[in-house]
C-alpha cells in the first residue's frame, strides 16, 4: 500500500449522478444552497476561519463554562489539557457541534474535526457531541466503520464492525454501559474472520483496527472507566493522535457529550435567578411562550428535558401549565412527572431522572455563554429559529430587552459538515476516508495538512457526497441498483476532483 497526494484528470460532464444529488440535496438543505452558491469558490481554511467569528460579548460569563470544562476534562484527559481547552474557549468561544458522542469512526464527522483545526492550528479542538443518539445511529458509536473498495458489493457501505452486542443497540451513547474485556475479545474474533474472509484485499485496514483495539482500547485508563460515554473522550483523543505523522505536533481534541456540559451549567443556573434558564424556566408568561414558539422548531423534539426511566430509556415530556410540570409515559406506559421548580429540577438532573434537550443545550451554552457553535446542515436551520424563540420569549418583559438583544447577536449559521478533505482511491473510485484508512495510510504529514487549506468548499461538499446521499437521502441508496449508484457516485468523484489539492491515499 502506498499513500500519497495526487490529482486525476478529465472532468465529467456536468450532466453527471453527483450534480442530479447535489439538486435535490441543495433543495432540501438551505444551508448547503447558501453555502455553495456564496463560497463555494473560497477555501475552505478561509471558510472555517470566517464561519467560528463571534460576538466578543455574552449575557452570562463564559468563566463558569471553563470551570465546568476542566472538572469535566480533568479526571479523563488530564489538567493540562482541561487548562488548554478551557483557555481556548475564554479566547475564542467556539466548538463544533456537528458530531455525534461515542469512538467516532464516520468519515464526515471525522474529517469536520479536522476541518475545524484548520481554523485555529495551535489551539485545543472543543467537540460538543450529542449523547442522545443510539448506539445504531448513522454514525455507528455501536463499534467501527471502515470504509472499503465499493466494487466488492457490500450490503452496507460504510461497513459496519460491532462492538457492543445486539442487545444495547438502541440504548443511547448517555445511558451506554462501559466497553469491556468481552466485547473487544468478540470484535477482534469478527475482525479476524473478516481478514480470512477478505482473501487479504483489506488486511492492513482490519490490521490497523485489531490494533487499536488492544493498544488503546485494552488500557486500564479505558477500562476503569464506568461508562462509554467517558472512555470516548479518552479514545476519541488517542485515535485523533494517530490520524497524524511524526512530523505533526497535532493539537488536542477534546471531544465531550453535550448533555453532560450542558447539566454541569444547570447546577449554576438554577441556582442563579438573573441566568436565561432561570429567567425562562421560571417566569410563566415567558415560559408559556417558549413553549409555544418551540412547538414549530424541527429539532427541539421534548419540550426543555427529556424523562428517563428507571431502565434508562427516554420519556419525551410536555407542558402542563395548569400542573405546572413536564409530564410524560414511557413505553411501558408508566407516567412520569416533575414540577417545573430549581430545587426538583436540579435534584432531577443529579438523580438522572432528567436529561437537557437539545434546546435546553444549546440555551445554556450558546444562547446564554455567547459561544459559537459549529454544527452540520440540521443544526444550521433550527438554531437560528430556537435563537428567535428565545428573544420573542423575552419580549414579555420590557426590562429584559438588553438580555434579548445579547442573545441575538450570537452567531448561529456557522456550518461546518457535509465536507471532506482526504479520500481513498481503489482503482478508478473516490471514497471517503474514515480515520482507519487514515492511520494504515500513514497519517496526515505537515505537507498534507498544508495542501488541505487550498481545497475550496464546493471540492469538499463532492468529495463528501457518498457519506451525505446516506444521510440526506438514505431513501435514494436502497433503491434497486443502489450498488451501481454508489459505484458511480466514486467514479464521478474521481473524474470531478482534477487538480485539487485533496490528499488521495492509494489501497491498490
Amino acid at each position: 500500500m502506498d499513500a500519497l497526494s495526487t490529482t486525476v484528470e478529465n472532468p465529467i460532464e456536468n450532466n453527471s449522478l453527483i450534480e442530479s444529488c447535489f439538486r435535490c440535496i441543495t433543495q432540501k438543505l438551505p444551508v448547503v444552497r447558501h453555502t455553495l452558491s456564496e463560497y463555494g469558490a473560497i477555501t475552505v481554511d478561509t471558510y472555517a476561519t470566517n464561519s467560528l467569528m463571534g460576538s466578543t460579548e455574552s449575557y452570562q460569563s463564559r468563566r463558569e463554562l471553563a470551570a465546568v470544562i476542566i472538572e469535566y476534562v480533568t479526571p479523563l484527559l488530564g489538567k493540562a489539557v482541561a487548562n488548554r481547552v478551557a483557555e481556548t474557549l475564554l479566547k475564542r468561544p467556539a466548538a463544533l457541534t456537528a458530531n455525534h458522542h461515542g469512538v467516532d469512526y464516520f468519515a464526515q464527522s471525522v474529517q469536520g474535526s479536522l476541518l475545524f483545526s484548520l481554523s485555529s492550528p495551535d489551539a485545543a479542538i472543543p467537540v460538543f457531541a450529542c449523547g442522545n443518539i443510539p448506539l445504531n445511529n448513522l454514525t455507528y458509536p455501536r463499534g467501527a466503520l471502515i470504509y472499503p473498495d465499493l466494487s466488492e458489493n457490500n450490503a452496507s457501505f460504510p461497513v459496519k464492525i460491532p462492538l457492543f452486542p445486539d442487545r444495547l443497540k438502541r440504548t443511547t451513547v448517555s445511558k451506554a454501559p462501559a466497553l469491556n474485556d468481552l466485547m473487544i475479545d468478540r470484535m477482534q474474533n469478527r475482525i479476524l474472520k473478516m481478514q480470512t474472509a477478505d482473501n487479504n484485499k483489506h488486511n492492513s485496514i482490519l490490521q490497523t483496527l485489531f490494533n487499536i483495539l488492544e493498544q488503546e482500547y485494552r488500557q486500564e485508563t479505558v477500562l476503569r472507566l464506568s461508562c462509554y460515554s467517558d472512555q470516548s473522550v479518552i479514545l476519541n483523543q488517542r485515535l485523533w493522535q494517530r490520524l497524524f505523522a511524526n512530523d505533526v505536533s497535532a493539537p488536542p481534541l477534546v471531544y465531550l457529550e453535550l448533555e453532560k456540559i450542558a447539566s454541569r451549567l444547570l447546577a449554576y443556573d438554577l441556582k442563579n435567578t438573573s441566568s436565561l434558564a432561570y429567567l425562562l424556566f421560571f417566569e410563566p408568561k415567558a415560559l408559556t411562550r417558549l413553549h409555544s414558539e418551540l412547538q414549530t422548531i424541527k429539532g427541539s423534539g421534548t419540550f426543555l428535558f427529556w424523562g428517563i426511566n428507571s431502565a434508562g430509556c427516554r420519556i419525551s415530556l410536555f407542558y402542563e401549565p395548569q400542573l405546572n410540570t413536564l409530564s410524560g409515559v414511557d413505553e411501558q406506559g408508566e407516567p412520569f412527572s416533575v414540577f417545573i421548580e430549581p430545587n426538583e429540577i436540579y435534584q432531577s438532573i443529579l438523580d438522572g431522572r432528567l436529561l437537557p434537550s437539545l434546546f435546553t443545550c444549546f440555551l445554556v451554552i450558546a444562547f446564554a455563554r455567547g459561544v459559537t457553535c459549529a454544527g452540520g446542515y440540521y443544526q444550521a436551520d433550527y438554531l437560528p429559529q430556537m435563537q428567535q424563540a428565545v428573544t420573542r420569549s423575552l419580549s414579555v418583559n420590557p426590562e429584559w430587552a438588553s438580555i434579548a438583544e445579547k442573545i441575538g447577536n450570537v452567531n448561529t449559521t456557522a456550518y461546518l459538515s457535509g465536507m471532506q478533505m482526504v479520500m481513498n482511491q481503489y482503482k478508478n473510485s473516490l471514497v471517503p476516508s474514515g480515520p482507519i484508512e487514515i492511520i494504515t495510510a500513514g497519517g496526515l504529514t505537515c505537507g498534507d495538512l498544508k495542501c488541505l487549506r487550498s481545497i475550496t468548499v464546493k471540492q469538499a461538499h463532492t468529495a463528501s457526497i457518498l457519506d451525505t446521499v446516506a444521510d440526506v437521502m438514505p431513501d435514494y441508496m436502497t433503491k434497486a441498483g443502489y450498488l451501481e449508484t454508489r459505484k458511480k457516485l466514486a467514479e464521478e468523484t474521481n473524474l470531478l476532483l482534477q487538480n485539487s489539492h485533496l490528499i488521495i491515499k492509494q489501497f491498490m
